[in-house]
């Protein structure tokens, strides 16, 4: 992988966070309905929940051997040694990384729960800044409104500011996420690192302020009940630092195929004016699949005109009748239809791109 992370792998990160998001949510009691893939949190003797990083990884393991992209590794062993207990410095472990052909990582995925010392949050950001691989950090809060998330960005800034000196020549990307299984939501955003301690101060603490949820530059995504609030008119929103789109226009939708996305299946697209939502419907049983914007094509024109699209097809009438979010089961089954009639022959005439 490239010293920044591929526009395809960002991608496929921020739809696979979304999908655990979604699946932890959905076993948490104040959900309905449940998961349907059997997982449950456990019960303490006092009868209370047992909430830890283990569901969270049993979740991200199912869903990497579904989507069939990348191997993957748990308790991988670090490149670096480090001295995090005693005074001897030995090799640590990374929770899960997702693996190249070669066996190495990567992208390395640390998960944590609950807030955390300084110091627990801070041994685990030294492992995936030194390790310089692109990296993922998902933090799961049982209660999480936006006064407990910026206590735990709190915590972050004390812990970046005691790497300073691992700091100075990272130039990675890192998917920070918290997911607050109470209030059904999913905060992420981007930390990208450019090799100057300064820059990389700053934008630590730019990203981890206090106010930074009230400034809107991190993505957030409701599930369950209150989930169309993030989707007027069926399209997602799309809040980040450098622009904002809310679609206007006539509503379009198609079913594309998007190879270095997902090779195995077709995808829909909203698109709306200039902007757009892709969901991926294969192998998913959630609520709803969520919708995401492809890394560098922030509009529909860019995206058509950058190659990421083999072939894309109007959805029908039919289809038009069938709401995305709320009759999800429905678009399985559409795209199940799709993938049976154009995979096995890509040359189809009739899927053919459209200009």
């Amino acid at each position: 992988m490239n010293p920044i992370a591929t526009v395809e792998t960002k991608a496929y990160l921020e739809t696979l966070v979304a999908k655990v998001a979604e699946e932890l949510i959905s076993i948490h009691p104040r959900s309905c309905p449940v998961s349907e893939n059997g997982l449950r949190f456990p019960r303490k003797r006092d009868g209370s929940l047992r909430i830890s990083e283990q569901e969270a990884k049993h979740l991200f393991v199912q869903h990497i051997r579904a989507d069939r992209q990348f191997c993957y590794s748990v308790e991988t062993p670090t490149t670096q040694t480090y001295r995090q207990k005693g005074n001897s410095e030995m090799s640590a472990r990374i929770d899960l990384s997702l693996v190249g052909p070669s066996g190495q990582p990567l992208v390395n995925i640390e998960l944590k729960a609950h807030h955390c010392a300084v110091e627990n949050i801070r041994k685990d950001l030294e492992k995936l800044v030194r390790e310089n691989t692109t990296g993922v950090w998902f933090h799961t809060l049982e209660r999480g409104d936006p006064g407990r998330v910026e206590t735990l960005f709190g915590t972050f800034r004390m812990a970046f500011r005691q790497l300073s000196a691992h700091l100075q020549t990272s130039k990675k990307s890192y998917l920070i996420n918290v997911c607050s299984l109470d209030a059904g939501v999913l905060y992420w955003r981007w930390l990208t690192l450019t090799g100057n301690l300064d820059a990389n101060l700053a934008e630590i603490d730019s990203i981890f302020r206090e106010d930074s949820l009230k400034s809107q530059s991190w993505q957030v995504i409701r599930f369950g009940a209150d989930s169309r609030e993030n989707e007027p008119d069926d399209l997602v929103r799309f809040e980040a630092r450098t622009a904002s789109f809310k679609g206007k226009g006539a509503k379009e939708g198609f079913f594309i195929y998007a190879p270095t996305i997902a090779n195995d299946t077709y995808m829909h697209l909203s698109g709306r004016g200039g902007s757009y939502r892709i969901r991926n419907f294969h192998n998913f049983k959630g609520a709803t699949a969520p919708g995401f914007v492809i890394p560098g094509y922030p509009t529909l024109e860019s995206l058509r005109a950058g190659g990421v699209l083999t072939k894309w097809f109007s959805v029908t009438a039919e289809d038009s009748s069938h709401n995305i979010i709320e009759q999800p089961k429905y678009w399985r089954e559409r795209i199940r239809q799709i993938n049976r009639q154009a995979l096995p022959n890509e040359d189809d005439p009739v899927l053919d791109s459209q200009s």
